[in-house]
């Protein structure tokens, strides 16, 4: 692993100590990125690492539009990370139409 997707591994997964709650208020485990930890613009191998996929399923992931926020510049791909963010959040998925190619 490259240093700068290590920083980021560990900035995403380490999980922020709990609070010690109120007295008599409701705990809630909130182990959510900080945002302001993630870069701007994602590369696909660190997405894949936000995802828990693989290098090769997050590549694939990209090409059947089901990652928003996918931008192209020249050759290289970059996803931004509050869109994937709002992606891991949302509480029902939309299901992807399938590829007119997959024969399905």
């Amino acid at each position: 692993m490259a240093q700068e997707t290590r920083r980021l591994y560990r900035a995403v997964f380490t999980l922020r100590p709990p609070a010690a709650p109120a007295r008599g208020a409701a705990v809630e485990n909130d182990n959510r990125p900080n945002l302001n930890s993630l870069p701007t613009l994602l590369k696909v191998e660190e997405a894949a690492l936000l995802l828990r996929v693989s290098r090769k399923a997050a590549y694939s992931m990209v090409e059947r539009h089901q990652i928003p926020g996918v931008v192209r510049i020249g050759t290289r791909i970059r996803i931004r990370s509050r869109d994937l963010i709002e992606l891991i959040d949302s509480p029902h998925q939309k299901p992807t139409p399938l590829s007119w190619r997959s024969g399905r």
